[in-house]
């Protein structure tokens, strides 16, 4: 036997090899509607968040200068009047002034919140023209005036809200 011929007993190791890298891509389904469920949703938040604030933009500039300017009962009732008007029809309101403005605010006010604002009411028509306001009035008509924002606006829809909004939607498209 020729020892070049014979089989060696112990073949010489080869080297290991190994199977491709799985790729990542494509995601499975799963990942894909996850993401896909996750960007709803924060679009949605999102939008809701902005349109929740630009709602309150007025109300929050009303109650910023009523608490800045805490000296008169005009200003503060004519504040009042201006945030009333983004808010509700503007012709409702533009005409209104004194005790028939007042009255239109505390109709604006839940059942529970009126009688309270209402008390304000005779104070109000005896102080607003007198040259010496009291300041004690003046803080106490302030703080129900900010109650007044933080209540009444923005108006929650009604029914005769919204079949008002749609009438006025449809006649301003004709």
């Amino acid at each position: 036997m020729d020892p070049l011929t014979q089989a060696p007993p112990i073949e010489l190791p080869h080297d290991i090899q190994t199977p491709e890298l799985i790729s990542q891509f494509p995601v499975a389904i799963g990942w894909w509607l996850l993401t896909i469920i996750i960007i709803t949703f924060l679009v949605i938040t999102i939008s809701s968040i902005k349109k929740y604030r630009a709602n309150r933009v007025i109300q929050r500039q009303a109650i910023e200068a009523i608490n800045i300017s805490s000296s008169m009962l005009s200003q503060t009732l004519s504040t009042l009047k201006w945030a009333a008007m983004g808010y509700f029809p503007r012709q409702e309101i533009a005409s209104l002034s004194g005790e028939s403005l007042f009255n239109y605010l505390t109709d604006k006010l839940p059942e529970s919140e009126r009688e309270s604002f209402a008390k304000f009411n005779n104070t109000i028509t005896q102080h607003l023209y007198n040259k010496g306001n009291e300041s004690a009035v003046n803080i106490e008509f302030n703080t129900a005036a900010n109650h007044w924002l933080k209540t009444a606006l923005p108006p929650k829809a009604t029914k005769q809200t919204k079949s008002a909004s749609q009438a006025s939607d449809k006649g301003a498209v004709s």
